[in-house]
């Protein structure tokens, strides 16, 4: 579970009195597909209050405090925000039939363009995207 709580004061995050709060947690994407809509809403409402008692087990305080909003996401969210296919996080998953392929590095057969982010090894979390990268520059460095 990742936390990040905005600064007190810090009204353009949220109204005057209250901070906001982000709570993010990677799930199977593949466990929320085919779900009805009466299914993806209970369950999004059970892991919303699963979140809230994993922060309340950490700060009691929260379990009480007003929330004068709260907005679950899910996979299907995140492809709405996104557009990533089944609302996945990061660029190919990562296995060994994935390996057995080669991991993607940043060339792609087109003279000038070059692919960077989660898709290019090691791909998948910002230190791994901001590595990816500079693997790219390298390459386009030797390649002047």
């Amino acid at each position: 579970l990742a936390l990040t709580l905005s600064k007190r004061g810090d009204a353009r995050m949220a109204p005057a009195g209250f901070r906001s709060v982000t709570m993010s947690c990677h799930v199977p994407a593949r466990d929320w597909e085919g779900l009805t809509d009466a299914r993806h809403a209970e369950r999004k409402a059970q892991v919303g209050d699963e979140l809230l008692g994993a922060v309340s087990s950490v700060f009691p305080a929260v379990r009480h405090a007003p929330k004068p909003v709260v907005l679950a996401g899910t996979p299907k969210t995140w492809f709405g925000f996104t557009g990533r296919t089944g609302g996945r996080v990061g660029g190919l998953p990562f296995s060994f039939a994935t390996l057995r392929r080669g991991y993607p590095t940043g060339r792609t057969g087109v003279r000038g363009l070059v692919r960077v982010g989660d898709t290019v090894f090691p791909g998948q979390s910002v230190p791994a995207c901001a590595w990816g990268a500079r693997r790219v520059v390298k390459d386009l460095l030797e390649r002047r």
